[in-house]
């Protein structure tokens, strides 16, 4: 919404816009366009963005408004001190780092099916570790 109204704020005094609310909404139809392009680029990791998402099952949106997001990056930093260096490799090379699960097995020598455990597996502690400590709100 701020880069609509700076290219609005740079580009009116040279156009002379009929409609202030059409023309706003051009810029910002072009804008959403543009991004839409950046992000599904060839070059963009489409894979981090299904890592993210299987990590947003157990990370809510509706989480506890008194918890920040360094609160809640220091609640996940623990967590992951607490699991054995398997499990907390994989986990950090999934949705820290992106990794595929194929390259994930091959660092790692284990079939793709077994990290696909590890992670669902650690995916749901978690959520029961994040519910114990308050965070996670149904």
């Amino acid at each position: 919404m701020n880069s609509a109204y700076f290219e609005m704020w740079n580009n009116i005094p040279p156009d002379t816009p009929n409609d202030l609310k059409t023309y706003l909404c051009r810029i910002v139809k072009n804008k959403a366009i543009d991004k839409l392009k950046y992000n599904s680029a060839e070059k963009r990791n489409a894979q981090l963005t299904v890592s993210l998402d299987e990590l947003a099952e157990c990370i809510p949106a509706s989480a506890d408004e008194n918890l920040s997001a360094s609160q809640l990056a220091e609640l996940i930093s623990r967590f992951l001190h607490e699991q054995d260096a398997t499990h907390r490799k994989v986990f950090v090379r999934r949705y820290w780092y992106g990794d595929s699960l194929g390259h994930i097995a091959e660092l790692f020598g284990m079939n793709e099916k077994t990290v696909a455990t590890y992670l669902y597996r650690t995916r749901e502690k978690l959520k029961t570790y994040l519910r114990k400590e308050g965070y996670y709100n149904e």
